[in-house]
């Protein structure tokens, strides 16, 4: 159970503060002097405190306490403020850490293993900020990881997110005409490579980041990394063109 003073703390009362306010409700018509010397400190810091309380209405102009349920409307407004602050945060917090790691002196790299750590990665991508993702993706080896339903429901989550994919494909999957279809309504370009091309696995773009999947073990690796992503980008983009 929480104390008086936890709530205090809360509503935003430091502890001397605290003292003076549950002083005032407890004691009727005190002098500062009796105050002072009751809490045992100089009464200059009683008349800060009394001023600071009265700045949010709880003392009154003649130092009478304020009805406690007060307290409660401090503490909602308290806390409509840290929401407000949170949302703030949360609209800046992408540029920080998008600075934070382009500055960070060694590259992330993260290990996936099985089908369900692919899942996982999937979404992780749709829930990174991203904009456009650029993809070189074999349609054949890769549905036998991961179906076509799980392809769809990621297709409407990211239309629902607004982030446009750029992906070169090699032809050979009925999937892929259908792909190239609803193009348009799923924010999709497409590019294809020639079913005898060599290419087995898959990679992709995005942000900062760099996937590598080989879908027949299965595993994958995410490389955090500017340099070597947009080294990726480039040769993906030589691709593109060239197609």
């Amino acid at each position: 159970m929480k104390s008086m003073y936890d709530i205090f703390k809360e509503v935003g009362l430091n502890e001397l503060e605290a003292d003076v306010y549950s002083y005032l409700i407890h004691n009727n018509k005190i002098s500062i002097t009796e105050m002072a010397k009751s809490l045992g400190v100089f009464r200059a810091y009683i008349y800060k405190s009394l001023e600071n309380l009265r700045n949010i209405n709880l003392v009154d102009k003649d130092n009478n306490p304020a009805d406690p349920t007060h307290l409660e409307f401090l503490l909602s407004q308290r806390q409509t403020v840290l929401k407000q602050k949170q949302n703030s945060l949360k609209k800046i917090l992408p540029e920080m850490i998008g600075k934070y790691n382009t500055h960070s002196a060694f590259s992330k790299v993260k290990f996936y293993q099985g089908k369900d750590q692919f899942v996982n990665l999937f979404d992780e991508i749709l829930d990174s900020n991203v904009k456009t993702i650029y993809s070189m993706e074999d349609s054949l080896t890769f549905t036998n990881i991961v179906s076509e339903n799980f392809i769809d429901y990621w297709i409407k989550k990211r239309v629902q997110k607004k982030i446009k994919i750029k992906v070169v494909f090699r032809e050979g999957h009925n999937l892929l005409n259908r792909l190239i279809s609803n193009s348009h309504m799923e924010l999709r370009e497409i590019k294809t490579l020639p079913r005898d091309f060599e290419f087995n696995s898959q990679f992709h773009i995005y942000n900062d980041n760099l996937i590598l999947w080989n879908p027949v073990l299965p595993q994958a690796i995410r490389i955090k990394d500017s340099i070597i992503s947009s080294s990726f980008k480039s040769l993906f983009e030589l691709t593109w063109n060239g197609l």
